[in-house]
């Protein structure tokens, strides 16, 4: 072998195994199993609990409702599950063979785990301020629940998971998770358990009585009458409001000449600031004005009325009437929204290529063919947005309905199920009652955005992204009205 042959010859590095890291990452998941069900282990010999241990806790705890009852349960559930975590990880470390199977057992314990911990910390016996000032051990289960639920996702990924990935999930998944969970989901589950009791508000104590708020609100006329109209407020507000805004936001992006560029009408942004005035007031402010204005002795409304020869509405109480209490109503509330609406509907026709509306023009289409049949389309995930915020504000609409008829209206013909829930708990002290309506409303609210999303769905919308769309359509083909020849681009 000659110098130059040796000098050529690649230097061989000593490097790492490549299996290494993974057969490191490998025995951290099952340690982690371990560690997450020692930890929930350690509730039954541990005195986390002021002076009581988990299991003293269990077989002590006061029972005097079902809710008290089934969190006691919850600690020997959770006793079972972190038996359970325990074991997976020690058979991942010793049987690799097994580690898929107890994996899945592992993350199912750790689960289980954090959901009992949770139900205890809801509907326990001790409040979420008694945990906050003098116990640790709940929190204890908890992270026990996390790090078993993150060595068993790790066993499971194999040598995919890294570090960072798991960093990440916890920082931008787990952290708000949890958040969302503590003060979205926690109190609506307390709210839950609250309407089945007969709560007056002002005392720790409380006896379940199940179903029975329930019942009693079927059978509730005034309730009744709160539900039906907070339907017609969710059914008339959201349709005005997004017709009268998409006809504002029409005239001032493409409601302008009909040759040269296509643009809105003149003064256009002096008609979009007016418009969106409204939004900015405070909605309490805005009833306190209308009040006012419909005022039947020294309203605005009724001088302007008399002064063009309407002597009729002298005097006339538009929030006093029946027949006209809930549209004025309505009308405060589509007024206060419209010029929002408008705003939005105007940013999201600003992303509608120019060139669609020209080929529509040349194509015959006017001003109405071209909203229906061009604008429409085209932002229809921003309508169907729109329109489920206005019908969540639309069912609540509290604050208007208390500025303009604090107390229902004549014959409860503007009272909501938000002004009933208000003066059943702080008027007669009915709290659990009270709860049930809010439980109600909660359902209406969900069942209302339901309706939307399989409306929108059966009618044609959210059928793929935007981008799959564009995919599919053909390339040389410019939008135009339907029913109107297209025009070839080129």
């Amino acid at each position: 072998m000659t110098r130059s042959s040796v000098i050529d010859q690649p230097v061989s590095h000593p490097q790492k195994s490549a299996a290494e890291p993974s057969a490191r990452a490998g025995r951290l998941a099952p340690v982690l199993m371990v560690i997450g069900g020692a930890l929930a282990i350690a509730q039954v010999a541990l005195p986390w609990f002021g002076s009581s241990t988990g299991w003293d806790l269990y077989y002590n705890t006061p029972a005097h409702g079902v809710g008290e009852i089934v969190a006691a349960y919850a600690v020997l559930v959770d006793i079972v599950a972190g038996v359970l975590l325990l074991l997976a990880g020690i058979a991942v470390l010793a049987i690799p063979t097994m580690t898929r199977p107890a994996a899945k057992l592992g993350r199912i314990a750790a689960l289980v785990a954090m959901a009992c911990a949770a139900w205890w910390i809801i509907a326990g016996p001790r409040t979420f301020n008694d945990l906050l000032s003098g116990t640790v051990g709940w929190y204890a289960f908890v992270v026990a629940g996390i790090i078993g639920l993150i060595g068993a996702g790790r066993a499971l990924a194999g040598p995919s998971l890294t570090f960072d990935k798991v960093s990440f999930m916890i920082v931008f998944l787990g952290l708000p998770l949890l958040i969302f969970v503590v003060f979205v989901l926690a109190p609506f589950v307390r709210a839950i358990y609250f309407s089945m009791t007969d709560w007056k508000g002002f005392s720790p104590k409380m006896n379940f009585i199940g179903l029975d708020n329930y019942v009693k609100l079927w059978t509730d006329d005034k309730f009744r009458q709160a539900l039906v109209n907070c339907i017609e407020l969710g059914i008339v507000v959201p349709l005005v409001t997004i017709v009268l805004a998409l006809a504002v936001a029409s005239m001032v992006t493409v409601g302008g000449p009909s040759r040269g560029p296509v643009r809105g009408i003149r003064a256009s942004s002096f008609y979009r600031v007016v418009s969106f005035f409204p939004y900015v007031v405070p909605a309490i402010v805005i009833g306190i004005i209308w009040a006012q204005v419909y005022n039947p002795s020294a309203g605005i409304l009724n001088w302007a009325l008399q002064a063009v020869g309407l002597n009729y509405y002298q005097n006339f109480a538009w929030l006093g009437d029946p027949s006209t209490a809930m549209a004025a109503s309505m009308f405060v509330i589509i007024w206060s929204f419209v010029g929002f609406y408008a705003v939005l509907f105007i940013a999201a026709i600003k992303g509608i290529s120019a060139e669609v509306y020209e080929a529509a023009r040349l194509d015959g289409a006017g001003r109405f063919r071209t909203a229906v049949s061009v604008t429409v389309p085209l932002i229809r995930d921003t309508i169907q947005t729109a329109y489920i915020y206005l019908g969540i504000a639309a069912l609540d609409s509290f604050v208007y309905m208390m500025a303009l008829n604090p107390f229902g209206g004549p014959n409860n013909t503007t009272l909501t199920m938000s002004q009933d829930l208000y003066m059943t708990a702080f008027t007669k002290g009915q709290f659990g009652y009270a709860t049930s309506m809010g439980v109600i409303l909660a359902i209406v609210t969900l069942l209302f955005a339901t309706v939307v999303f399989a409306v929108n769905r059966l009618t044609g919308g959210g059928r793929g992204t935007p981008r799959k769309r564009r995919r599919e359509a053909p390339a040389a083909t410019a939008v135009a009205p339907r029913g109107v020849t297209t025009l070839q681009a080129g």
